[in-house]
């Protein structure tokens, strides 16, 4: 079957327009922050942390609305698997990070939590005896309450020192930030169309099944830009931003993501989601042992490449679990 270069050429500019449109809303959402002198930390954890998840939370939106919610999900879980294993692996491999005393990343354990609350939620026959699994409008209620506490809990415990709002120096005018807060709404819109579309057209052309779809292809192609910026942040040394930005974006992509899609339709619970979740925990557990092995709270160029060997793994166990993803390569 011949490979159709066009489509691919329309989902990369739908990933584009989607990561751009992210990029542009959530700078222009920092400048209004700044000039409303709300403080660094809400800043940083609500809009740049938020913003890092608009391009899954669109996918996932659109997918849902278009009756595809299984892809959705696994375009959640591929994201939050690209980012622990891909992107922290590809740059310890290129530069070895420390993390420093006073930042171990505390999110992990919380991540953890977000993995198996998702899973329980997901995978909940025997609790709530229905015919079958789904994450349905109540379980994305308690997903979205639970990101509330997260955020709530991590502001109050932030160090009182940023509290003071900034001031606006030479910030833009508001019509600036409007335009950014506008074009960068339209970008994303326009993108998670586009984007959902041509993978939908994709994935019927190919017979594949939708986990297939978000798990690979969408989750790779939006990891794509994070993974240029993590090896920009290692090239300044910035390993605690890195590592705090990627574990960040995994709660979020466990909880926000699955739940607000799950308010729009319940989403059924595809059948390799409990093993691919598995999978998280174990990515989790396993950065979690690397910084705290003998106390030397850093990540290994040799533990680097052991994540990035573990990803292809679970991409080639993902490949050639299904009949269909066999046909399209052999």
């Amino acid at each position: 079957m011949a490979i159709p270069v066009g489509s691919i050429l329309l989902l990369m500019l739908g990933i584009a327009l989607l990561v751009g449109g992210a990029r542009t809303l959530t700078m222009g959402g920092v400048d209004l922050a700044r000039r409303l002198r709300l403080s660094r930390r809400w800043v940083g954890l609500v809009v740049l942390a938020m913003g890092t998840t608009l391009p899954e939370v669109m996918l996932a939106l659109n997918a849902t609305a278009k009756g595809y919610p299984s892809m959705a999900l696994a375009c959640a879980v591929g994201s939050t698997l690209a980012n622990l294993l891909l992107v922290v692996g590809l740059a310890a491999t290129v530069r070895p990070f420390r993390i420093r005393e006073g930042n171990m990343p505390v999110a992990i354990p919380v991540a953890l939590f977000a993995a198996m609350s998702l899973a329980f939620l997901g995978a909940d026959v025997p609790l709530s005896g229905g015919m079958s699994n789904t994450i349905s409008r109540g379980d994305g209620m308690v997903l979205l309450a639970a990101v509330l506490l997260f955020v709530v809990l991590t502001l109050r415990r932030t160090s009182s020192v940023d509290d003071e709002g900034e001031a606006e120096g030479n910030l833009p005018g508001m019509g600036r930030i409007a335009l950014a807060v506008g074009g960068g709404l339209l970008a994303l819109l326009g993108g998670s169309v586009l984007s959902v579309r041509t993978a939908i057209e994709l994935m019927l052309t190919y017979g594949l099944a939708q986990e297939q779809t978000g798990l690979i292809l969408l989750a790779v192609l939006v990891a794509l830009p994070e993974l240029c910026i993590s090896l920009s942040a290692r090239s300044d040394g910035n390993g605690d931003l890195l590592l705090g930005n990627v574990v960040g974006a995994s709660i979020y992509n466990m909880l926000l993501v699955p739940g607000l899609a799950a308010l729009l339709a319940p989403m059924p619970w595809y059948a390799n989601a409990t093993t691919d979740m598995g999978v998280v925990i174990i990515a989790l557990v396993l950065l979690t042992l690397f910084m705290v092995w003998r106390g030397r709270r850093q990540i290994t160029r040799t533990e680097g490449v052991f994540l990035m060997v573990l990803y292809l793994g679970f991409i080639a166990f993902v490949l050639f679990r299904t009949p269909e993803f066999s046909r399209v390569l052999f």
